[in-house]
């Protein structure tokens, strides 16, 4: 059985806390970074759970935190105290947070008590070093898992403080027994195989459920019209513009859907072949596609849907992120003079 119960892959990582935890040299700040979608929260709440000798209890109970009911808190914990979880408000990690945190800690038993801060990177620098005084000057019983997806936007003086634990997409074996193992969860995205699935998230189960068909109400056929319109249609802006999405995660899964075909583009455009594309399923159509837009065209694209992603997860208006990309594509693929991106 792993020493993260429910956490495939990572071998190096399971390896390594194991050892560090059974001969007590584990430091108190750790770092967990890599792609989302790579199990680095559930490990988190699972390597609390061995620390606090909860072993499985906090897996139920820390489910609810990441329901819509809940997404507003400033802070959550478990029921015994002993774990807590801060994760960004809006825009970024709020100092109220920490301070809310920091006057609890003051009061913690001789218990270990752990605290997971998510998206670690969106602490503004009066945040970070108040937390970087707590981190210089550590309790023995209480640890730090900060989790993030941009290691290098954390401040370097954390970073050195800290244990790093990169985390990476499965590999095709791996990938192939966690869908196994998880057939009634995972809907491979559509109707794949095993290894067509491997091959469209490479590797990263976090993708594979977010694709899943059950999940899905917005796909990828929804992203290919995307892509025809503005092959065809000079007015794509005003054809698009009036397009609602039920919700932000919706949205969400719509942009990594537009953003994947792109990738497939750039990939055709580069060499001409459709050999190493992800999405199999499309490659006549993209090669129609692709046949309207330039590699440079398409680079420039996926970089707006990159930025519109990023802008998304913090909260921005998804009316305004839509529009945003409407313009910018319609101004790519007309070729608008010093237009940059």
């Amino acid at each position: 059985m792993n020493f993260l119960p429910r956490i495939y892959g990572q071998s190096k990582i399971q390896k390594s806390l194991k050892r560090m935890v059974s001969d007590d040299t584990l430091s108190h700040t750790i770092i967990f970074y890599g792609d989302e979608g790579l199990g680095k929260t559930t490990a988190a709440i699972d390597l609390a759970a061995v620390l606090t000798h909860k072993n499985d209890k906090y897996q139920k109970e820390t489910e609810m935190w990441f329901s819509e009911d809940v997404s507003r808190y400033q802070i959550l914990t478990t029921s015994d105290k002993l774990l807590w979880y801060i994760r960004p408000l809006g825009l970024e990690l709020k100092f109220e947070q920490f301070r809310i945190f920091f006057e609890e800690m003051n009061s913690f038993d001789n218990q270990v008590h752990v605290c997971i801060i998510d998206e670690a990177q969106s602490m503004m620098p009066p945040v970070a070093n108040a937390l970087l005084k707590t981190l210089e000057e550590p309790l023995n019983n209480v640890y730090f898992i900060l989790i993030t997806h941009e290691l290098n936007s954390l401040l370097p003086t954390i970073i050195s403080r800290a244990e790093l634990f990169p985390f990476f997409p499965l590999n095709k074996e791996e990938y192939i027994q966690l869908i196994n193992d998880f057939h009634d969860k995972f809907t491979l995205p559509l109707n794949l195989s095993v290894e067509e699935s491997f091959r469209l998230t490479e590797g990263n189960p976090g993708m594979t459920l977010s694709f899943s068909s059950d999940n899905n109400s917005v796909g990828f056929e929804e992203a290919l019209k995307f892509w025809e319109i503005f092959s065809e249609n000079k007015t794509a802006f005003y054809k698009l513009t009036e397009k609602e999405f039920k919700d932000r995660v919706e949205f969400i899964r719509y942009l990594k859907c537009l953003s994947l075909i792109g990738q497939d583009l750039m990939v055709i455009a580069s060499t001409g072949k459709t050999d190493f594309i992800r999405c199999v399923n499309f490659k006549d159509i993209e090669k129609i596609i692709v046949q309207k837009w330039t590699y440079e065209k398409v680079c420039k694209a996926i970089k707006i849907l990159d930025k519109s992603l990023k802008a998304c997860k913090r909260y921005i208006s998804v009316k305004l992120i839509w529009d945003m990309i409407l313009v910018e594509f319609e101004h790519i693929q007309k070729g608008d003079i010093g237009w940059k991106v």
